[in-house]
């Protein structure tokens, strides 16, 4: 249904679980040793968000709501080349038959520039909205996604406040790599 392409198939493990990734929750925020991030948990108004495994996503969290489901997910993708955030985030939607933009731009993430862009997409009786965020560094690209068919307001601003708790590790300092 979702996925044509490999790049879009983190949108459709947004739906399915997968295999786990290697985050632990380390002093207060989720850490990953192998693609060298940190990030705080999701938090905010509404039913509380559970940690999920969702393929090829580094962390995954989920929340059923009364008007649906709520998933938020980051993807990293390292080692093969990256364009900038904006073409990297456009990936994200390839293969989506229907989807309506309703917002683009630049965004700043991890002290540095990244892309973001809010869609609407599958039916008018079942809509889900996408938010995604982009952020290229080195030979990596982390993707961190929203895919809302519950209260999308509440579910967004918690998706906000949980990408823009990112933070990179040693290997991405500037000069390094």
């Amino acid at each position: 249904m979702w996925a044509r392409r490999a790049g879009l198939g983190l949108l459709a493990g947004l739906i399915g679980v997968g295999c786990s990734g290697s985050v632990a929750w380390v002093d207060g925020s989720y850490r990953d040793h192998r693609y060298d991030f940190r990030i705080g948990a999701p938090a905010g108004p509404g039913p509380t968000w559970q940690r999920v495994k969702v393929d090829d996503a580094a962390l995954s969290f989920r929340r059923d709501t009364v008007g649906g489901r709520d998933t938020l997910s980051l993807v990293p993708r390292c080692g093969k080349p990256v364009a900038e955030a904006q073409i990297m985030a456009r990936e994200l939607v390839i293969g989506l038959d229907e989807r309506h933009l309703q917002a683009a731009g630049p965004v700043s993430i991890a002290g540095r520039s990244g892309w973001t862009q809010t869609f609407r997409t599958g039916a008018d009786a079942a809509p889900v909205r996408v938010k995604t965020v982009t952020l290229v560094v080195q030979d990596c690209s982390f993707d961190f996604v929203l895919a809302a068919s519950g209260q999308a307001d509440d579910a967004e601003a918690a998706f906000d406040r949980w990408w823009q708790s990112f933070q990179l590790g040693a290997r991405y300092a500037e000069g390094s790599g």
